[in-house]
């Protein structure tokens, strides 16, 4: 089962990334104490976080710029598996998976009852369709050619799929942990840049490239009694200096200056607990 987001793991992985870009102890504090205090009822609870770049696509596949978009991602998508603090391979939507003895066959079993956001219920053709487009030159993305080593993917049956590869590969399973591999409805591709489907612990309610980006909590989140908190917003913000004046001025809002580790680590966990 996945760890994901509490107050006292986001100020721990705010406080210092991978990579040393530690956010000021005070700023981070000061979140923490926002996020750590009791909520009254029927209170609507928000995060509120900066970023310095739009999305260029709402699409995943077409992900390419890191920072925010694999933020937004991971809180509105989900993946056949994910990695945890350590980089292993973890379940997702696929709850395990086995290879062949040489290791060119792997077959993944996912979860049951799991619904996107629309209501249907995610099943394997869904993600027969999500590694079609990533194979699709048109879609561009940058996974694609590693897509390419499947040479045939097919669903044995509604919670089952199967990869046939060209190459033995050890590695497959952390293919699929990738952002841009986010399992998408087979029915929504030709919307995903205007209005986002998928299978997170948020729903997208609205974005504005130079204004904010605007999430809610979904109800029929597979990970019981997740998330914790209502709402995210992530405000664009260019001017970093600008940037730090507000999040002081309203001691509301957190930088988003992590290596991409940090980024996964920080945002799955800022909706659950440790």
């Amino acid at each position: 089962m996945r760890r994901l987001l509490s107050a006292r793991c986001l100020v721990r992985l705010f406080a210092a990334s991978a990579r040393g870009q530690a956010l000021p102890l005070l700023a981070v504090g000061a979140l923490a104490a926002l996020l750590l205090a009791p909520v009254p009822a029927r209170t609507e609870s928000v995060i509120r976080i900066s970023a310095n770049n739009p999305v260029r696509s709402l699409d995943p596949a077409k992900f390419s710029l890191g920072a925010i978009e694999f933020n937004y991602a991971l809180l509105v998508y989900s993946r056949l598996t994910y990695f945890d603090d350590n980089l292993n391979v973890i379940p997702d939507l696929a709850e395990s998976w086995e290879a062949s003895p040489d290791q060119k066959v792997w077959t993944f079993h996912l979860r049951h009852g799991v619904k996107s956001h629309d209501g249907r219920e995610f099943d394997a053709e869904d993600v027969l369709a999500t590694y079609r487009r990533l194979a699709d030159p048109e879609i561009g993305s940058v996974i694609r050619t590693t897509v390419g080593l499947i040479d045939q993917a097919d669903a044995p049956d509604k919670y089952t799929v199967r990869f046939v590869l060209t190459i033995p590969y050890a590695s497959w399973p952390a293919v699929t942990a990738a952002f841009q591999a986010s399992i998408v409805p087979r029915n929504a591709s030709d919307t995903l840049s205007t209005k986002p489907d998928g299978t997170g612990p948020y729903k997208f309610l609205s974005y504005e490239p130079n204004g904010s980006m605007m999430l809610t909590r979904n109800p029929d989140y597979f990970e019981p009694g997740l998330p914790k908190i209502d709402k995210v917003e992530f405000r664009i913000i260019p001017d970093f200096q600008h940037r730090g004046g507000r999040s002081r001025a309203r001691r509301t809002r957190h930088r988003m200056g992590l290596a991409a580790r940090a980024h996964g680590q920080a945002q799955r966990q800022c909706v659950g607990t440790c």
